[in-house]
């Protein structure tokens, strides 16, 4: 099961808003969101006052993905080669029937963005002693650290 993780940022003095979660989440705050941020910039307290329909859910512990790598990757500042094994693994990760990923899914998908891992097994194996993954099968599945980590790579994008 696939728990969606929640995101409203608004930002009244430029115009821009982002909303990020499920088709429903987002038709849901694009009414309420949408007239605030295309009127002219007024004080802070004035999106304040107009709270949503619903309540915000409460962000879950999972990170969620796009459908594509690309725009999976965007969300990432520069990276170690670790770290960036780490993500790949979990993109593929989310993406597959079985919940695992292979040193060769994540490479194959690295290499098709233009991004070089120097030795995809030697990052593997430094996530698997991190425990930031582990060893299920014949795959590799990304622990709750390992999650944890890409959150706050995504955190500091």
């Amino acid at each position: 099961m696939t728990v969606e993780r929640y995101r409203v940022r608004v930002n009244p003095a430029t115009g821009e808003f982002e909303i990020e979660g499920s088709e429903e989440f987002v038709e849901k705050y694009w009414d309420v969101l949408q007239p605030l941020v295309t009127r002219e910039p007024g004080p802070v307290h004035d999106v304040a006052s107009q709270p949503p329909k619903a309540p915000v859910p409460e962000p879950s512990g999972r990170v969620t993905v796009p459908e594509s790598f690309g725009e999976y990757w965007s969300r990432f500042g520069k990276l170690t080669d670790v770290d960036k094994a780490l993500v790949a693994g979990h993109f593929v990760q989310e993406k597959s029937d079985d919940d695992l990923f292979s040193t060769r899914e994540l490479n194959k998908l690295l290499r098709g963005q233009g991004v070089k891992v120097s030795n995809p097994s030697q990052a593997v194996s430094a996530n698997l002693s991190a425990k930031k993954v582990f060893k299920e099968g014949k795959g590799f599945r990304v622990s709750e650290e390992g999650e944890e980590r890409v959150r706050e790579l995504i955190e500091k994008g």
